[in-house]
């Protein structure tokens, strides 16, 4: 903390940031002076109040909600996380929901950078596999809240060309100042549609990374009387959006493809988190939803090389956190031979079709065994 403010004087306000199931950010803030006693006692920041209530009013249970109201549930900082936010007097650090009445062992059950973070030390442990992941940010830039067409501006070469254009190069300028490497910046195939990748690193690392350059594209668009929506589908018969995730693995490419490839449908509705996930152009652009690889985008994974694969199917309505731990989970499934020996999956064969929509991809969930052991037995889904 200390090192942190040296290097950036112009810090006043520390903001604290948690995302919730439905990948809603909730936040609260705190002055320089005393984030600077939080950081050195190593405390929590505060009880969970009424903005986690709605959170988990709607995702949790009675007994959430019980101990919620008591105060049970504390914001606890990864300061480690810390980076500059797009104005110039504030940082963000991520935080973990610590449910205290659950007892020492059991009070991040359910957070899910906990539940992602134990994904990882496991197959780290008991398998030697290691995960690079990057992420493609995609996003539309439109002009302030209200209706707007499916296809408005300009697109191709010709964005490069805009005014417009300089507030993307802003938002790159600010996150690689937060210290958040990109990859490429580019126009994509829709107009008034942008996409900044951000450069592969540590699994628990790229989310950190992606959630706090997603709040920087959003707050300079707002700047500048923009919004940058990442919805899915914008616009009813619009052009669709994904947060397509890359995953390298440094071994067992075959294995690891194989139960990402099996188990897709049974994490549908972890990976696409809402109503309009579903069907429509994104389907379409899902190769219509049949489960499958390939070494190009017309199916839901792409396979680059033996060991780095593309997936598709993620979109930003659902908690970053929790798809990546169900990716390399079910990736997981699939090295350690689950069912049977190691796996391959062969390039063009069926292994059926996505969910057409969100009750049944709930169903799915529902059912599956094999998640409820990877996300582990406290983790719940909506009820319908």
């Amino acid at each position: 903390m200390d090192d942190f403010l040296a290097r950036h004087p112009g810090v006043k306000y520390i903001v604290y940031l948690t995302v919730d199931y439905g990948n809603v950010a909730r936040c609260l803030l705190t002055t320089t002076s005393r984030a600077r006693h939080i950081a050195a006692t190593h405390g929590s920041v505060a009880s969970a109040s009424s903005m986690q209530f709605a959170s988990w009013a709607i995702t949790g249970t009675d007994d959430d909600v019980e101990q919620i109201l008591e105060g049970s549930a504390h914001w606890r900082p990864h300061w480690e996380t810390l980076r500059l936010a797009h104005r110039v007097d504030q940082a963000i650090v991520m935080c973990s929901l610590e449910e205290i009445k659950a007892g020492p062992a059991h009070e991040l059950d359910r957070d899910p950078r906990t539940v992602l973070q134990r994904v990882i030390d496991e197959a780290r442990r008991e398998d030697g596999i290691e995960c690079m992941v990057g992420y493609e940010i995609e996003f539309h830039l439109l002009d302030g809240p209200g209706p707007s067409g499916p296809n408005e501006g300009a697109y191709s070469m010709s964005v490069v060309r805009e005014a417009r254009f300089d507030v993307v190069l802003e938002m790159v300028d600010a996150i690689e100042r937060a210290g958040i490497s990109t990859w490429a910046i580019h126009p994509e195939v829709n107009k008034d549609e942008y996409e900044i990748s951000l450069a592969p690193r540590d699994a628990l690392g790229a989310v950190d990374d992606l959630i706090h350059a997603q709040n920087i594209i959003r707050g300079i668009a707002r700047r500048h009387d923009l919004v940058a929506t990442m919805h899915p589908q914008r616009a009813e018969q619009g052009p669709t959006i994904g947060n397509h995730t890359h995953i390298s693995v440094n071994k067992c490419g075959d294995a690891f493809l194989a139960g990402l490839v099996e188990g897709l449908e049974g994490i549908s509705a972890i990976l696409m988190g809402g109503y309009d996930s579903f069907g429509g152009g994104r389907n379409a652009m899902l190769g219509d939803g049949k489960i499958g690889w390939s070494e190009s985008k017309s199916t839901p994974i792409r396979r680059f090389s033996e060991n780095h694969f593309e997936n598709r199917v993620p979109d930003c309505l659902a908690n970053p956190y929790l798809q990546l731990a169900a990716l390399i989970g079910t990736g997981m499934e699939g090295v350690r031979g689950v069912g049977g020996g190691r796996r391959r999956s062969s390039l063009g064969q069926d292994h059926g079709t996505l969910p057409m929509g969100q009750a049944s991809a709930l169903d799915l969930l529902e059912r599956n065994e094999t998640m409820r052991r990877i996300l582990g037995s406290a983790f719940e889904t909506q009820p319908k």
